[in-house]
C-alpha cells in the first residue's frame, strides 16, 4: 500500500499519511461490522472478511493459515499491480 501511495503523490507527507489511512481502514473493517445488528448480513460477512486484524488473528496465536497466507500475498500482489499502473501510467504522459 505504501508504494501504491507513493506512485500517486510526489509528495512524501501525503503519501504516507494516505498509506496509513488505507492500512487503518483495512484493519479496521473487521470491526465495525460488530457494530451492526444483524451479523449474518453480507456486507458485515465481507468486512470481516477484508479485515486485516481477523487474518492478523491466527499468526498472533502462532499458527500459519492459509487463507490468511493467501489474503496476504494477493493483497500484497494487487497493490504492486496498481502501482505498476500509475508509474506506466505517468511514463506515457
Amino acid at each position: 500500500m505504501g508504494c501504491f501511495a507513493s506512485a500517486l503523490t510526489r509528495n512524501q507527507a501525503v503519501a504516507a499519511v494516505s498509506s496509513f489511512a488505507m492500512g487503518a481502514a483495512l484493519f479496521f473493517t473487521g470491526f465495525f461490522s460488530y457494530f451492526t445488528g444483524d451479523r449474518s448480513d453480507l456486507i458485515s460477512q465481507i468486512a470481516r472478511h477484508v479485515s486485516l486484524a481477523n487474518h492478523m488473528e491466527s499468526f498472533s496465536r502462532g499458527v500459519i493459515d492459509l487463507e490468511a497466507t493467501v489474503f496476504f500475498i494477493s493483497l500484497t500482489a494487487l497493490f504492486l499491480y496498481f502501482t505498476h499502473k500509475v508509474v506506466e501510467s505517468r511514463r506515457w504522459k
